[in-house]
């Protein structure tokens, strides 16, 4: 076998190219995570989300985020950017048709439909399925990747921007990267005045509102945490952390209803990631492997809802990721749940355990 190279050359061929073909500007920055505390300390493992069942299957594609409105009807967003509804009847029909991926969704007191377009900033759908785009700057600076919108009461409208550098398509260098480029913003759609509430977030993601919009929860999947910025009384603008430490990649957040709250988490936490997020020049390395070869996610399913203090009241598991995984939000509606996921082909419903 003397005509194959070693092994000490393959990992050094290897080294170069991964050096050669990391994406330009990547630089990652060492991370210390808290030691995972896993799923049996936290949220003991079920065989709950077996019982949801898809809507429509194979007509949708890619819905990442579910909004729901005044009539009970459920909207899902798209990669090539349509957003279809379920019908009085129960069918799938095409409600609208934006420039770009359609990540976060939420209604206005008016029933006017919020957008986040990956690439094209925020838009506005009214009733009658006609859009306008609303921003895609702040400053002066194109907006990276807007990710989730909530509407509150006053109709103030919350953005989290995941990422000012990457594209959805690029999602994963930023984790990987570490370094925090997520940002929330408050915009006024009467003003048209947009400011910003929080910075340097760990990939700033799902978005929630309490019952009386008294403060604000936004996840940082990156940082496996959930942050609180406070909206009114003697402590609105202060923020912090919420929950900390959670065992999985927290995404979508469901607005608060009855003193809970849902998150879906995408994935379970990577004992490989924890392992480099120290270590820089590994993770640049990485950033340099064809995506076909890149380690994977555990495909894995799992909500979870918490109360107003961040204590779990209830997981919602898939364990095996074959019915549910990769969930990307979560909302729940008259006892009933619906999840969206950023790779399935289908939303799903089923009986909310908490009534």
């Amino acid at each position: 076998m003397s005509g194959l190279p070693s092994l000490s050359c393959l990992s050094l061929a290897l080294t170069l190219s991964s050096i050669a073909c990391r994406p330009h500007g990547f630089a990652s920055q060492a991370w210390i995570p808290p030691q995972n505390p896993g799923l049996l300390n936290t949220l003991p493992p079920n065989q709950e989300l077996k019982k949801a069942r898809p809507v429509d299957p194979g007509h949708w594609n890619g819905p990442e985020e579910i909004a729901i409105d005044a009539s009970g009807r459920v909207y899902a967003g798209s990669l090539d950017g349509s957003i279809h509804r379920t019908s009085a009847t129960g069918a799938m029909e095409l409600f609208a048709k934006l420039p770009g991926q359609v990540l976060g969704l939420d209604f206005d007191l008016f029933q006017n439909l919020y957008a986040c377009v990956d690439g094209s900033g925020l838009w506005r759908v009214n009733p009658q399925g006609k859009a306008e785009q609303l921003f895609s700057s702040f400053q002066g600076q194109k907006f990276g990747l807007l990710d989730d919108v909530k509407v509150a009461r006053s109709g103030l409208v919350y953005i989290s921007e995941a990422t000012s550098k990457y594209a959805m398509g690029q999602y994963l260098l930023d984790i990987l990267e570490g370094v925090e480029r997520g940002r929330v913003f408050q915009f006024n759609p009467g003003s048209g005045e947009i400011k910003l509430l929080l910075d340097r977030l760990g990939f700033a993601n799902g978005l929630s509102l309490a019952d009386d919009d008294s403060y604000l929860l936004v996840t940082e999947t990156s940082r496996y945490r959930i942050r609180k910025f406070q909206l009114t009384g003697p402590d609105a603008g202060k923020d912090s952390i919420f929950m900390d430490n959670l065992p999985g990649f927290p995404d979508g957040l469901s607005r608060e209803n009855n003193g809970h709250t849902w998150v879906a988490m995408i994935s379970l936490r990577s004992p490989l990631l924890d392992t480099l997020h120290p270590k820089p020049f590994f993770k640049d390395l990485l950033a340099g492997l064809p995506e076909q070869i890149m380690p994977k996610a555990r495909s894995y399913g799992l909500v979870a809802a918490f109360d107003q203090t961040g204590r779990w009241l209830q997981g919602l598991h898939d364990p095996e990721g074959q019915s549910l995984p990769g969930i990307t939000s979560v909302e729940e509606r008259a006892d009933q749940l619906w999840f969206g996921s950023l790779h399935g082909n289908a939303i799903f419903t089923m009986p909310s355990p908490l009534k």
